[in-house]
């Protein structure tokens, strides 16, 4: 294999296992908060969703009527995602109890990984799809606001056309 392939490699991989201990910091923070709570209803999860919609539609500046339908777009989706987030957590839980015995399984832990990445792009695909309801009820004009205000979000900001570099890549190691 050639240097560059190697690298792209290593990056790759590098990049993977930073995005894997992310997500299990997360879901430790995330576990910890759900812990601490008292259950929450259907309703309260509706209500969240809802005023999730609201707060983004007036961040977009929609006019009333397309705000409504901007919330209910969000609304709707928000059972679909919750369900795949509490999956994820789930997931995220056991492979944690899987590398916390004293000699993990490294097939069982690996194929937990696989389970956790599939449920993530299930996500993103719910995400995605979501986005891309909300975007059919708006003109181009609010469209660019919305997404910019996503991309900032994501923390690309004004960044747009210079891509991050690698952190290992910055740092001259590789």
């Amino acid at each position: 294999m050639s240097n560059g392939r190697l690298k792209a490699v290593l990056i790759i991989s590098l990049a993977f296992n930073l995005a894997v201990v992310g997500t299990l910091a997360y879901g430790w923070v995330s576990l910890a908060r759900v812990r601490g709570r008292e259950s929450v209803s259907i309703e309260d999860t509706r209500n969240s969703f809802r005023v999730k919609g609201r707060r983004l539609a007036r961040r977009v500046g929609l006019p009333e009527e397309k705000a409504r339908r901007f919330e209910q777009i969000i609304e709707e989706s928000g059972g679909e995602t919750s369900s795949c987030r509490s999956k994820l957590r789930e997931a995220r839980r056991e492979l944690m109890d899987l590398l916390d015995t004293e000699e993990p399984d490294e097939k069982a832990v690996l194929k937990k990984v696989e389970e956790i990445s599939g449920l993530q792009g299930e996500l993103e695909k719910l995400l995605v799809q979501r986005l891309l309801r909300s975007r059919s009820i708006l003109d181009h004009e609010e469209s660019k606001r919305f997404l910019r205000l996503i991309r900032r979000r994501m923390g690309h900001g004004s960044r747009r056309h210079h891509p991050r570099r690698n952190p290992v890549e910055r740092k001259g190691i590789i």
